[in-house]
Parts: C-alpha cells; sequence; structure tokens
C-alpha cells in the first residue's frame, strides 16, 4: 500500500511512502474430506498395522495451526482396536489396528471418522463473529469407514496352557498322565504330537491327545530340574495352511529310595607324622530322607581290622 502526505501550501508538496501490511491467516475454513465413504480391510489377529490414509482439503494457508488436520475416531472403535493419527508432512489421516480383531465377532466394522484443526474455527456473519458454529458449516467434517474383517485360520487352542500332574519316580509305563481339553474355532480335525520330551519318557494319541507314560521316570535323570520333568505337546489343525497351538505338561516327580550311596573318594592318604585320621565322605543322588545323614562302618567283621582302625558311624572320621 502507497501512502501519500501532502501539504497545503503553495505550490503543495507531497510525499510517498509504502505500507506493508501481514496479514495472518486465521482458521475460517473447515477441512474437508475428498470422498464421501471410505473401505479398508484388515486380516483377523493381526496389530500395530497401518490400514488406511485419508486425505483432507484445507482452505487456510498449509502447515499452520488453522490448517493442520486433528482426526478423531467418534464411532465403531467401543473396544479400541483402532487409532488414528495425522501425518505431519501430508496432513492425512493414518488409521492403524491397534488390538486384533475376532472375525468370529465381527466382520465388518463401520468407524467414524471426524476431522477438525488444531485451531478453533473462525466464522463472521454479517461481520460479527459466530460462536457457536452452524452445524452447515461442518457438513463435510465427518466421514464412514468400513473396515473387513479377513479370516485366517486361527490355531488349536489348549484349555490348560500349563497342566501340573504328580507322579512318583520308577512308576510302571501305561499310566496316563493327562488328556487335555483342545478346542478349534476353523476346524474338527486335530492331530496331536509331542514338541518337547527330552528323556523320551511319553508317547501321545494323535486323535486324543492323552499323554501315557511310555518309560520309567527317574527323578535323578538330567533332563528333571528341580524335580519337576517338562513335556511340550503340539496339536495341528487342517486348515490352509495348517495352525498350531501348544501346551505343557509339568510332571512333578517324588523321590524314592532308588540310589545306593557312595563313597565320594575311594582312597585316602594318610600321614602318620602329621595326623592320624583322616575323613570319610559320601553321597546319595536320592533326596532327603532318603540321602543323609549316613552312618559309616567298617564293611567288615574283621577283628584284626577293628583293633587297628577306629571308624565314627556318624561323623566317617
Amino acid at each position: 500500500m502507497v501512502v501519500e502526505a501532502r501539504d497545503h501550501g503553495m505550490p503543495s508538496l507531497s510525499s510517498t511512502a509504502t505500507a506493508i501490511i501481514g496479514i495472518t491467516d486465521s482458521n475460517t475454513h473447515t477441512p474437508v474430506f475428498i470422498a464421501p465413504k471410505y473401505d479398508a480391510q484388515v486380516i483377523e489377529l493381526e496389530t500395530n498395522k497401518e490400514i488406511l490414509r485419508i486425505p483432507v482439503q484445507d482452505q487456510d494457508t498449509p502447515n499452520t495451526p488453522a490448517s493442520r488436520a486433528v482426526f478423531t475416531i467418534l464411532k465403531g472403535n467401543e473396544e479400541g482396536n483402532y487409532k488414528i493419527e495425522t501425518d505431519p508432512v501430508t496432513n492425512q489421516g493414518v488409521l492403524t489396528v491397534i488390538k486384533a480383531n475376532d472375525y468370529k465377532k465381527t466382520t465388518i466394522v463401520e468407524l467414524e471418522i471426524g476431522v477438525e484443526n488444531e485451531e478453533p474455527l473462525f466464522v463472521c456473519i454479517d461481520t460479527k463473529p459466530v460462536n457457536p458454529i452452524p452445524e452447515t458449516l461442518k457438513k463435510n467434517s465427518t466421514v464412514k469407514v468400513a473396515v473387513k474383517v479377513i479370516d485366517v485360520n486361527d490355531p488349536p487352542v489348549f484349555q490348560n496352557k500349563i497342566q501340573k500332574v504328580f507322579r512318583i519316580e520308577e512308576e510302571e509305563p501305561g499310566d496316563v498322565l493327562y488328556t487335555p481339553t483342545v478346542t478349534d474355532e476353523d476346524s474338527a480335525n486335530i492331530r496331536c504330537e509331542i514338541a518337547e520330551d527330552p528323556a523320551k519318557w511319553m508317547s501321545i494319541d494323535p486323535k486324543t491327545c492323552k499323554i501315557t507314560l511310555a518309560k520309567k521316570m527317574d527323578r535323578e535323570s538330567p533332563h528333571v530340574h528341580n524335580s519337576t520333568y517338562t513335556v511340550v505337546m503340539r496339536a495341528i489343525d487342517d486348515g490352509e495352511p495348517p495352525a498350531t497351538g501348544t501346551g505343557t505338561l509339568v510332571v512333578h516327580l517324588r523321590d524314592i529310595n532308588d540310589n545306593a550311596p557312595h563313597l565320594i573318594l575311594n582312597t585316602s592318604v594318610m600321614c602318620g607324622n602329621k595326623a592320624d585320621r583322616v575323613r570319610v565322605t559320601a553321597e546319595d543322588a536320592d533326596a532327603f530322607p532318603f540321602s543323609g545323614p549316613f552312618t559309616f562302618t567298617l564293611g567288615k567283621e574283621d577283628q584284626e581290622l577293628k583293633r587297628l582302625w577306629n571308624l565314627d558311624p556318624s561323623s566317617g572320621v
């Protein structure tokens, strides 16, 4: 803008100056969805995946609070399966699935998405600010999104993911340890097998999943830890592709006295000029009360041996 200043002299003198007025844009236009409806799809049980980008148009100055979009899911997300965020570069709404959908409960999800700007909308009618904003100015601030849930082959499910049983070691084979309950909403044909059985003590019926003792169990086996033996079962359905579920059987083994104590060292050296005694030590693989304390004897009815040596039965000295 050029401004002129002129006096009233004779002759009249004047000068001009240029005024530059910066006009700051305010939020006078609502963001508008480009399409009346959107469609998306998500695979059942899928999470943390972007499924749709929703563009909007806004006549206000780009990259300002007056034009930057803020998206909200207004309806259809009561279980919290989805979230929507704004891409700071494109100003699009990014719809993401964050919680797995169950196809058995829902095949189509109808979402209603709303959008507004970071800066509140400002409207003047007849040079006067209007508040609240008429709904007619917000007619394009919501959009419908239909999300189709794609079914996948769900794996078989063990009713008890971890099952504990209690047995005594060295029991005869043939004992049925456990028959799990396995269900599959997609298939009636389930095949069971053993996934982990490090000592090869178990057998499983592929149809009923019944686990039977195939060999005697030994609590002192290196495969037993803290008196427990772990078996992992696997159930496989006939889907395309097949899906697998797993369950765990924890066998708590009670000890019996099935191991004899033995000397830790079979020989000991005694130096007569330094010491006149030596300690005999023993160990037993069984647990209390089938292990120590031990009773020591010379082991033979040899009177000459007893005359020359003395052995403390409780300490082994």
